[in-house]
């Protein structure tokens, strides 16, 4: 647990707000958001995940998070570790709503523990698409996202997630 801890402090802190100011030093300009810390409930972590996303352009937008899960009963524990990865792209816009339409997956790797020893581990890539609104605002604030996600792995699996956040401008 410790490990997932440093690693979304890490994840955190590599984004930051951007702000320009003019030669002389008296005007400043605002930039547009384009980076977005986030946790998000459900969604491609499966539980949880703590993600970021950056705007390339005004359309496009990469995400990348991290998901931690440990479970201990009795002398046996099971841990997965996942990073879902996806590009988005975002329409409409106006006033800062967006529809997102987002393609990617998730790597995820198990390792569990029986009392007795006897251990395993599975890794393993789990593709993924999705739609919803995005409410990412212009000059940065609160970041939000309702997402309906399928998994496809053997099938389709139909998901949702919500997002909460900040974006940084």
């Amino acid at each position: 647990m410790k490990k997932f801890v440093w690693v979304s402090i890490f994840a955190l802190s590599i984004m930051g707000s951007t702000g320009l100011k003019a030669a002389d030093g008296i005007s400043e300009t605002t930039v547009e958001s384009k980076a977005t810390a986030s946790v998000e409930l459900l969604g491609m972590g499966y539980l949880y995940s703590v993600f970021g996303s950056y705007k390339f352009i005004p359309e496009l937008a990469a995400n990348v998070g991290i998901s931690y899960i440990s479970v201990t009963s009795g002398s046996s524990t099971s841990s997965t570790l996942g990073i879902p990865l996806s590009l988005s792209f975002l329409a409409g816009g106006t006033n800062n709503h967006y529809f997102e339409v987002l393609a990617g997956g998730s790597i995820f790797t198990t390792s569990s523990t029986v009392g007795s020893g006897l251990s395993g581990s599975l890794s393993g890539w789990v593709t993924t698409i999705g739609a919803g609104y995005r409410y990412w605002p212009k000059e940065g604030g609160l970041h939000f996202r309702a997402t309906m996600y399928g998994f496809i792995k053997g099938g389709f699996f139909p998901w949702f997630g919500l997002s909460f956040g900040y974006a940084f401008s």
